[in-house]
Order: C-alpha cells, then sequence, then structure tokens
C-alpha cells in the first residue's frame, strides 16, 4: 500500500467526528456534508495533523473544525444578508 492509501485509510477513522462536528455547529446537513469534506482535505494536507500523537488529533480536529464551520458560518450569514 502506497503513503496516499495509507493517509487515505487513518482519514477514514476522523470521517464520522468531522461530520458529527460540523453538523452540531452548523445544524445544516448539506452545510455539514461541504464543511466535513472541506475539513477532511485540510487535514489531508496538514503536516501537523500527521505528526501530532494520536491521542491528540481528536482535540486537533476539533479546533479546526471549529474554525472552518466559523468561516462557512459567516459565509452563509452574509449570503443571505446581501
Amino acid at each position: 500500500m502506497s503513503s496516499f492509501q495509507i493517509q487515505v485509510e487513518r482519514l477514514r477513522a476522523y470521517e464520522p467526528i468531522c461530520y458529527t462536528i460540523c453538523l452540531s455547529l452548523l445544524a445544516d446537513q448539506r452545510a455539514a456534508e461541504f464543511t466535513a469534506e472541506k475539513l477532511l482535505l485540510k487535514l489531508f494536507g496538514d503536516a501537523s495533523f500527521w505528526q501530532l500523537d494520536e491521542s491528540k488529533r481528536e482535540r486537533y480536529v476539533l479546533r479546526l473544525a471549529s474554525a472552518i464551520c466559523f468561516e462557512q458560518f459567516e459565509t452563509q450569514y452574509y449570503m443571505k444578508s446581501s
């Protein structure tokens, strides 16, 4: 298995938590799906994430998810108010 495939497999373990966090914060299924996908792509290319101990990754995901959800919320808010 290539290193790319290994990273993808390891990242799959974080899919449910990414989606759950995004859904909890955004309270909209479509927005949560879009934002969770964006989050997973960001995590895939994030060297800091991969260097963390496994025990610290969930907290890192939560922090990054919060920031991305806030961006998404702002985007939706400004689109609705324009």
